[in-house]
């Protein structure tokens, strides 16, 4: 190597290192923070299908009353978590905020909120379909009945043990079947009692023994997890021509049942 370049080097070196500090200091590095942008718009039309759309042509146009223009569009929030560059970008961008990400998380993980929005969803889309069934006359029964866990409390029994998505089958062999019953079993229990919990993740079922803490923030204090859960219902409609699929991909949260019900009373 030249004299010149060494000499180069030898004084450029401390100069990369710094940058390359920066660049992982700007990017790399999180902060506490959650920043809000608008996000897309969405065509709800290709996330709905139903039993008309199966007999495809003329039929299906002419049966659902699908409208030849216009759509309902599904609005969204780009959210993402801060870095140094994103935090001083929404400084000064005036379409953006910040919140504190335990705030928004309720000190969830990455992965637990994800899952906790991906489940408000398929909440959002079951009542939007019961909505229209019941304000159009649609005969409809439900089908089934999921407890699914919706966030683990810190410091409780079922943390390291339940996540979010997880789908409660039985506790102490009494299956779970209905909305109550989960409630019913738990209500005859006492703190430092210990409980088998059977559930599943995935295709995968599981058993756990938990001991019941005190929940907190209850007077007098009651057994509990330290699992807050919900009742995912399985619509069906008596006539297959109403059957409704929605498909929302990777969008989450609990907002989209409006345009989910209004494009259903459209269509139907």
């Amino acid at each position: 190597m030249p004299s010149k370049m060494r000499e180069w080097f030898r004084f450029a070196w401390p100069a990369f290192v710094g940058l390359a500090a920066a660049l992982v200091l700007w990017f790399a590095i999180p902060l506490p923070y959650i920043v809000y942008e608008p996000g897309p718009a969405y065509d709800t039309g290709p996330m709905v299908k139903t039993g008309f759309d199966e007999r495809g042509g003329a039929e299906a146009g002419a049966a659902s009353g699908a409208p030849n223009e216009g759509a309902f569009m599904l609005t969204t929030v780009r959210w993402s978590y801060a870095n140094l560059f994103l935090y001083a970008a929404a400084l000064v961008n005036p379409h953006a905020d910040l919140y504190a990400r335990e705030t928004v998380t309720g000190g969830d993980d990455r992965n637990e909120y994800a899952q906790r929005q991906a489940l408000q969803m398929r909440t959002s889309h079951w009542r939007a379909i019961e909505a229209v069934y019941r304000e159009l006359g649609v005969p409809y029964r439900f089908d089934d009945l999921q407890l699914i866990v919706m966030s683990v409390m810190d410091g409780l029994s079922a943390e390291g043990v339940l996540l979010p998505g997880d789908r409660l089958l039985s506790v102490d062999g009494t299956a779970l079947k209905n909305d109550g019953d989960l409630a019913a079993v738990m209500q005859k229990k006492a703190i430092g009692d210990k409980i088998v919990v059977e559930f599943a993740r995935g295709d995968e079922t599981r058993q756990a023994t938990l001991e019941l803490k005190a929940l907190p923030d209850t007077d007098p204090p009651r057994p509990g997890m330290g699992i807050t859960y919900s009742a995912f219902l399985s619509l069906m409609s008596e006539d297959p021509a109403y059957s409704v699929d929605i498909s929302a991909g990777s969008i989450g949260g609990p907002s989209a049942g409006l345009m989910f019900a209004l494009e259903l009373y459209d269509r139907f």
